[in-house]
Formats: C-alpha cells, structure tokens, sequence
C-alpha cells in the first residue's frame, strides 16, 4: 500500500542511503498482530455454484509480535498480547535482537515513538550497529512487511489445525525461519 501522505523526496535520500549497503548489513525491525478471528471470507467455485465453506467456532486472543529481517533470515521473533511500548521493545532488543546483532549492521524502523527513545539509541550503538528511520508513511520500504503479510496468511490457513492461535504462530514462524536459514 502506498499511502498519499508519504515524501517522495525523503524516499529516494533513504533509498540513495542504503543503496550500497550489503542486505547482510540492513535488519529490518517491525512489529504486528493478528487479530482473533481469521476466517476466510472469500472463496472459489464455478460459476452459478455458491461456495461453501465452515468457520471455527474457536475464539482466540489478539497476539502480537516483534522481529527482524536481515538479507532472507528473520532474526529474533518474539510473541506478546497487547500492545507494543517503549518498555517492552527495549526488553526484547536488549534480551533476544541484540545478541544476534553483528556490529556495523545498520537497524532500520520505522517512525512508532517508542523506536525513538535514547534508551533504544543506546542499545543499538552498544552492539557497533547504528539506527535509521524508514521515511514517514513507507512501509513498502520494509521487507519485514511482506513476511509479515505471508505469515498472516499461513496462520490463516493452518490455525483449524491447531487448539491455540499462540500454537498456530508458533508453527508457522518455525516454518518461515527454518525456510530463511
């Protein structure tokens, strides 16, 4: 999605910046969520025949989740209910990014208020990486955001499978990262 709002001249400094940077050195960091119902809502069938299909009668908490993207790897996922806060994000970054961190990479987010905290800055400098933001408005610079969007998706068609949705992103983040390595 392109959103009207984005600067098409903050865009191409961003691109210009990062065009000669190795994709091992850029990780991508973004968080999202799915939410409890994850139904299909459209089908297939010939035409004049009506589609038919069941729904789980499950309910499932809304989950969300924190991780990084370098190169095809995606680094550090991380799984939590809520929402997402300067406190929590440093937790992870410290405990579970940062060890996976090479120094000189280049950790790039986009613009939520709790990536900007001196607290964040400060850790991502202690690993001998440096911090970058995404232009406003331009998650289709951000790579993670497709894995995200894939991700969602297998969910989606996998969780009658399971008991639990937190069982069924489990899965499926185990499908995806041993799919990167």
């Amino acid at each position: 999605m392109l959103y009207k709002e984005r600067d098409e001249k903050k865009r191409k400094i961003f691109t210009e910046n990062i065009k000669n940077i190795s994709k091992d050195n850029l990780v991508y960091i973004d968080e999202s969520g799915i939410d409890c119902f994850l139904n299909k809502s459209h089908g297939w069938a010939k035409r004049g025949e009506l589609v038919h299909g069941t729904n789980s009668g499950k309910r499932y908490a809304r989950e969300s989740f924190v991780a990084a993207k370098c190169g095809t790897k995606i680094m550090a996922p991380f799984c939590y209910q809520g929402t997402c806060n300067t406190g929590l994000f440093n937790i992870w970054l410290e405990k579970i990014l940062l060890p996976e961190l090479k120094p000189g990479q280049l950790v790039i987010m986009d613009n939520a208020a709790f990536h900007k905290s001196l607290k964040t800055k400060e850790l991502i400098e202690s690993a001998g990486c440096k911090i970058m933001f995404l232009p406003p408005y331009s998650p289709d610079l951000n790579p993670i955001e497709k894995f995200w969007a894939n991700l969602k998706e297998k969910v989606k068609n996998t969780i009658s499978q399971f008991d639990t949705l937190q069982q069924t992103i489990d899965h499926s983040f185990k499908l995806y990262t041993c799919q990167s390595k």
